[in-house]
């Protein structure tokens, strides 16, 4: 009597406990009354986690019981690691001692996808990401998802250089149909300053100064580089000619620099830029000078025939200062100030004038005041020279310091006290073979 008592209290906690299970392989959701019917979840391959309405309610092979007339459009879902999630809608229940067997069938997760690529004309060589290469047709299989660069090469045409986006489980399809070079022409591109990194139809190809070769037609061209905006740019490209392009770089507004453009009437004047040269002014157009510290700074333009030209200007960072000069025909104004040569033997040893420091041998100073000026030159190794310099008006004052090598000097290391020791006993002993 008690062991039927227990069974019977068993099975009541069994109905009433939902996700509790009742025997191997078997679930009850909820309290089910009567006769339940069953879902039977079976997966190929099999161990998935299955969930009913969203709540895992076991491992599969998984026999679940509801209620026949409970509520309707149960989701049944099944997950397991490396495949993707299963999942249906069953919009009925299974009848009283019915049961509805699910079989699920996963499908295998891809994380990997692939580039087919075919090029005009055939037997072409294509490169992905300057590793693989292959024959065309070629493809490539088991990428990561993601960009990829594509080369396709083949003698006497053009190279294709392309970025490709592979998709996981899907092909890219590549039609590289190349240009022959008998067909193409030459890009010189530079670029002020130099560095910048080049994008030519949206693929990188270098850094400037660069040259190649590019079919007819209209090319975009973006040019980047640290501390600088972007320059966004196009040019034609025609048949067996070259196309020169320098575009000047902006710096941006954090650089703390910007650029001088300069322009003279009539050109060909030598700019000097806080007494430095800087270049000469052309017939094509303004002269660009790049990184120019923010701030003030005296320009000067000097041609034959013509009186100086001298203006203070402002620069401004992340901006271009346009000057345009134009020269009155004449005399230039007598000079004020001198110029000194500095010159070493050895070069490349430091130069102090009037305690400031004005770099390394070799070097010219230009407009310095005119006067007397104490000079001193000075190599690691050698003894530092001294002297003197007049500076005069309009004219070069030149410095030569020959530099003397500092001794090395010379020590002997103090006798040991054993060594000391040892020659006074050989001394007494010659001592006593002389005496009879």
């Amino acid at each position: 009597m008690k062991r039927t008592l227990l069974l019977l209290l068993l099975c009541t906690a069994c109905l009433l406990l939902p996700g509790q299970a009742f025997a191997a392989g078997e679930v009850y959701l909820a309290a089910v009354p009567g006769n339940p019917g069953f879902f039977l979840v079976n997966t190929v391959p099999g161990g998935g986690t299955v969930s009913l309405d969203g709540v895992a309610v076991g491992t599969a092979p998984l026999r679940i019981a509801v209620d026949p007339d409970g509520t309707t459009g149960h989701m049944i879902s099944v997950t397991r690691p490396g495949y993707l999630t299963w999942m249906q809608r069953f919009p009925s229940n299974p009848a009283p001692g019915e049961t509805i067997v699910v079989t699920a069938e996963l499908k295998p997760e891809v994380l990997t996808g692939n580039i087919q690529v075919n090029a005009h004309p055939l037997d072409a060589i294509a490169i992905l990401d300057g590793r693989e290469s292959r024959s065309t047709p070629a493809i490539f299989t088991g990428l990561s998802p993601g960009y990829h660069t594509l080369v396709v090469r083949r003698d006497g045409f053009l190279p294709l250089t392309t970025t490709v986006n592979v998709e996981a489980g899907k092909v890219a399809d590549i039609q590289a149909s190349l240009t022959d070079l008998s067909t193409t022409g030459n890009l010189d591109l530079n670029s002020e300053p130099v560095g910048a990194d080049i994008a030519i139809d949206g693929v990188h190809v270098g850094r400037t100064p660069w040259s190649g070769r590019l079919s007819p037609g209209n090319h975009t061209i973006s040019l980047t580089r640290d501390n600088y905006l972007t320059w966004e740019g196009s040019a034609v490209i025609q048949n067996q000619k070259t196309t020169t392009l320098t575009p000047t770089l902006i710096p941006s507004a954090d650089s703390g620099i910007g650029v001088i453009a300069v322009q003279s009437n009539p050109p060909g004047a030598t700019i000097y830029l806080d007494g430095e040269v800087r270049g000469e002014t052309s017939i094509g157009g303004a002269v660009n000078l790049p990184e120019i510290p923010r701030g003030p700074h005296t320009l000067t333009l000097r041609r034959p025939g013509h009186a100086d030209y001298t203006q203070v200007i402002t620069v401004y960072a992340g901006q271009m200062t346009h000057l345009t000069a134009d020269l009155v025909p004449g005399l230039p104004a007598a000079a004020t100030t001198g110029i000194i040569e500095i010159r070493s033997v050895p070069a490349g040893a430091a130069v102090m004038v009037d305690s400031v420091s004005r770099g390394v041998t070799p070097v010219t100073l230009k407009e310095v005041t005119p006067g007397t000026h104490t000079v001193s030159v000075s190599l690691s190794g050698f003894s530092t020279w001294n002297g003197n310099v007049t500076a005069k008006p309009g004219q070069t004052s030149m410095v030569s310091a020959m530099l003397d090598p500092v001794p090395v000097p010379t020590t002997r290391p103090p006798l040991s006290a054993t060594v000391v020791i040892t020659s006074l006993v050989l001394l007494l002993l010659l001592d006593r073979r002389r005496k009879p």
